[in-house]
């Protein structure tokens, strides 16, 4: 019983320590999705600011969307 009791505590903390590391994974992937968004968010607004309109944002919107760092959402 006691075998059993802490494998089952060893499994439940495998799972834990798993979605973590997905949670992790998941930020880090929208953090990278975010940075070259605004990055080509940038160069379009460099080429001209009509690119925004391309877009359906005003180019206030894609400048202030260009500013952001890219922990903010």
């Amino acid at each position: 019983m006691f075998a059993t009791a802490q494998g089952s505590f060893r499994s439940r903390a495998t799972r834990s320590f798993g979605s973590e590391i997905r949670t992790l994974a998941d930020l880090l992937e929208s953090w990278r999705s975010r940075r070259e968004f605004r990055a080509e968010l940038s160069r379009l607004l460099a080429v001209g600011s009509y690119m925004a309109d391309d877009i359906g944002l005003t180019e206030a919107q894609a400048r202030a969307e260009a500013a952001k760092p890219f922990w903010q959402a």
